[in-house]
């Protein structure tokens, strides 16, 4: 089941007619967000987040859409699911001056995983940073790059900026620790607008653990030199990397993020 605007149908029954030009024309921009225990998570904090990229959009923004509307349409949702953990995908779908919407929810089994997750530097072309960059359009390279993916059994990939710094990685937000310092790269080095990444950095400098939190540059070598690794995906939870080639990391600072993020401990 999804919410259609509003309706809660099946999936099958929201499909667009193919000779509408909004396939051609249209824009889709993306917040994912997490329900723990039957409860959105940041669920505040995602609107305006999803606020934010619609205007940057030049989208008039409906008076309608407010923050109890945001949320009300997500636990109509949930009113489907009987599961106490879900990833939410709240699509806006813009053309001609007409907004719909899709709020589409999936389990999730796991919020935190410490599991192999094979990854690889990718080489081949590298992240622009412009100011659209930074919103979570339907970005058809991502499904290139997917596909990349699937064809040589990687579950993930490092992306690099024009400077050959981490941007983040295909999936989520990367995260680097060594020693009692956390570094991601910064939005200017080419990470995206994310509150859950935001968020963990929030967390992590409540956290006894870190002397210090940095977001700014991080270079590729910075994960084979890590005592953790882990990344953030919207809408789904954690990864932490037992591996990365011939490194080996651990991930007990992870753990106390997550603990404290996710409620956990």
């Amino acid at each position: 089941m999804i919410n259609f605007n509003g309706n809660i149908i099946e999936a099958s029954e929201a499909q667009l007619d193919l000779n509408n030009d909004f396939f051609q024309n249209g824009l889709i921009i993306t917040e994912k967000l997490l329900v723990i225990s039957h409860k959105i998570l940041f669920a505040e904090l995602h609107y305006f987040n999803l606020m934010a990229a619609m205007r940057m959009s030049r989208i008039e923004i409906p008076l309608s859409f407010t923050p109890e509307f945001f949320e009300n349409q997500i636990n109509n949702l949930l009113e489907e699911f009987p599961q106490e953990n879900l990833g939410i995908r709240f699509d806006v779908l813009y053309h001609k001056n007409k907004i719909n919407f899709t709020v589409r929810a999936h389990e999730i089994q796991d919020l935190y995983r410490f599991e192999d997750y094979p990854m690889d530097l990718y080489r081949e072309s590298f992240v622009p940073n412009t100011f659209f960059d930074r919103i979570n359009f339907l970005n058809p390279v991502n499904h290139i790059l997917d596909i990349y993916c699937q064809e040589n059994d990687f579950a993930d990939l490092l992306l690099q900026n024009d400077k050959k710094e981490l941007a983040r990685s295909l999936k989520g937000s990367i995260f680097v620790i060594k020693g009692t310092t956390i570094s991601t790269p910064s939005i200017e080095d080419g990470a995206k607008s994310s509150v859950l990444r935001n968020k963990i950095l929030d967390t992590a400098k409540k956290l006894p653990e870190f002397d210090e939190v940095q977001e700014g540059s991080v270079f590729p070598f910075a994960v084979t030199k890590a005592d953790e690794v882990f990344v953030a995906i919207d809408g789904e939870g954690i990864v932490s990397l037992k591996s990365f080639k011939k490194t080996q990391f651990s991930n007990e600072y992870t753990q106390s993020i997550v603990n404290q993020l996710f409620g956990l401990s």
